[in-house]
């Protein structure tokens, strides 16, 4: 149940009885010097909280109910090999350790490359533009 529901209706109701009985028992001098019964200030909030505990708590021994504890310890009779050693590069595979081959540098090539195309297919689009003007311009 969350705060909305019927929990903290509750945890109200139980709190104001606590603080009811709290009252009566600390006003009545008599029954304060025949017990040693401490009674302290509680709030909504701790109380909220030691009911969730106890409602966790009881689950838990609810769920613990159907499992059947192990009756001898989980230890081996006879104690494990030791760890095998890792093995690396050649060792572990057999293969002589792969060779990475890394190509030149062309990055300026493939610019400078880039760079003529652009302006080849800059020139012949701009060629019969060009073209249409100057026939454009002179008819007029």
């Amino acid at each position: 149940m969350g705060r909305a529901g019927g929990q903290t209706g509750r945890v109200a109701a139980v709190l104001a009885d606590y603080i009811h009985i709290r009252e009566l028992v600390l006003d009545n001098p008599r029954l304060m010097a025949q017990t040693a019964l401490q009674l302290f200030e509680l709030n909504q909030r701790t109380l909220s909280q030691w009911f969730s505990r106890r409602q966790k708590e009881w689950e838990r021994t609810v769920l613990e109910q159907a499992v059947v504890a192990p009756s001898t310890p989980a230890v081996a009779s006879q104690p494990s090999p030791p760890p095998r050693q890792l093995l690396r590069g050649e060792e572990a595979s057999g293969q002589p350790p792969f060779v990475f081959v890394t190509p030149q540098d062309r990055s300026r090539q493939a610019t400078q490359h880039s760079h003529q195309l652009y302006g080849t297919f800059m020139r012949q689009l701009s060629a019969p533009l060009f073209e249409w003007r100057t026939k454009r311009t002179s008819a007029v």
